[in-house]
Formats: C-alpha cells, structure tokens, sequence
C-alpha cells in the first residue's frame, strides 16, 4: 500500500483537530504507529493511548526534539527513525523522560536546528548532515568523494566501534553535540520538471551547465563546482519553489527526500 493510501482519510485539519486534543507529540507518535490506512476516530483512540501512557507520571526530564521539516507523514517515506527513537527512549526510561517532538519546521529548519541544539534552545535535533555541516564543519568529512561506495558501506562505519574514534568523539569535543543514529542515504542529483520529456540521462555531461541547488557541505560544494554542476545553496524549504521558476535545475538532495 503507497503512502498517499494510507493516509488517504486523513487530512491536516483532522490532525490538527486530534492534536488539539492530546497534544502534537502524542498525536504524531500515534500516528507513526499506524501501518496502514487510519481514520481520525482511529487515529484520535490511537493518541488518546499513547497520551495516557506518556503523562501517566511526571517525567522527570523533557526533551524537545527539533526536527526540521519532518513530520509523520513524510516519515513514513524517509525512515529516518526520529518518532521511533522518541517512543522508545520514553519506553525504556518508563516515563522518566518525556520528548516533545516538533517538526515541519516549527523551531528549526535544516540549516538552523544544529546551532539551536548548540544554543541549548532545542535537546535533540533531526536534519541532514550536509546543512548541518554549516555550524558543525567536522560533518564534512562525511562527504569526501568516493569513501561510501553504498548504503551498506554507510551502515557498517556509522555503527561500528570506528566511528566513535573517527566520528563521535572529534564531533563531541569541536562541537558540543552527540552523533546519535542515522538512516544512511546516499544522495544525487534530482533534475526538475524542465526535463521531464527529455531523454533519459547517462552521461554527466549531458547536465554540465546546469544549476543545482546545494547544501551546506563545503566539499559537496567544491566537488559540484569541479563538475561544471553550479551549485547553488537554497534551503530545502526553497528548493521546490526555485524549481518551479527555473531558479536552479536540479537539486542535491536523498531520493526519498524527494518523494515528499
């Protein structure tokens, strides 16, 4: 079942209307709970339970979980793990610890959540770390060509004890924040509607010329540059827009990111 199936019945004012009632953080970790199709009577039992169980006790610490512009329906397109990560940390702390989870941008956008977890403004934050590579620069070393030839390559450094020495700790000690988990996926180039009845393109230089919107890595930058690909850096909540009027090309970005 696609995900456009599933959350057929469900329209933003019926979760607005749900999470009126039991807050935005039980109504989204409902939600993310759901493998198929949900009604908003279905939907607002769901939170009701989960709300119940969340607030049984007084947490004894609140985290607020920043997390750019994700939300429980596109989170079901890109696994990233946030609401997961969130119902089990309170799971396994029974209540000890409450986390409030505010996304679609509402305090922090892709390129501003890492400098407001620094600031101490939000506990926890969810965006790439390509834009986040612009208040923590040691992410760069994430994009250095070629070192990932998959997602599986991906995987084994992220969980593997390497990555303590070579990734968590330098991150920790230059930046003051903690690398918790990752969906590893890799990125590519995604071309607008402009070339949606060209021919099908193989070769790079079949897009030398064009422009294409960037994140905040510096070596994605500098390697876009060297191959005559333009990069232009635009928020991710303007990239759809900048395609729309031709402003850029195409787009850098995760190809589950661009389902949504």
């Amino acid at each position: 079942m696609k995900v456009s199936d599933k959350l057929a019945r469900m329209t933003r004012r019926d979760l607005f209307k749900v999470a009126g009632s039991y807050g935005m953080s039980s109504t989204l970790l409902a939600a993310g709970t759901f493998g198929g199709a949900m009604t908003v009577a279905e939907l607002a039992k769901a939170a009701e339970s989960t709300y119940e169980k969340r607030f049984a006790k007084e947490a004894k610490h609140v985290l607020k979980f920043g997390a750019a512009g994700f939300n429980q329906r596109n989170l079901l397109i890109e696994r990233a793990g946030c609401l997961e990560f969130a119902r089990d940390l309170e799971s396994r702390t029974d209540g000890e610890i409450r986390v409030e989870f505010i996304g679609d941008n509402q305090i922090c956008g892709q390129l501003s959540c890492v400098e407001k977890a620094q600031q101490g403004i939000i506990d926890i934050y969810a965006a790439s770390t390509q834009n986040s590579a612009g208040g923590a620069p040691y992410l760069n070393v994430l994009d250095y060509a070629y070192m990932f030839r998959n997602r599986a390559d991906q995987y084994h450094f992220l969980y593997s004890p390497e990555s303590q020495r070579i990734l968590r700790e330098p991150f920790e000690k230059r930046h003051g924040l903690k690398f918790l988990f990752s969906h590893a996926e890799l990125r590519g180039i995604q071309m607008g509607l402009a070339w949606e009845d060209r021919p099908t393109i193989t070769k790079l230089e079949e897009i030398f010329g064009t422009k294409n919107r960037v994140t905040g890595t510096q070596l994605g930058r500098i390697a876009m540059q060297a191959l005559n690909l333009n990069p232009v850096p635009i928020a991710w909540e303007e990239t759809l827009d900048g395609l729309k009027q031709g402003l850029i090309d195409g787009a850098e970005t995760w190809a589950s990111a661009v389902a949504y």
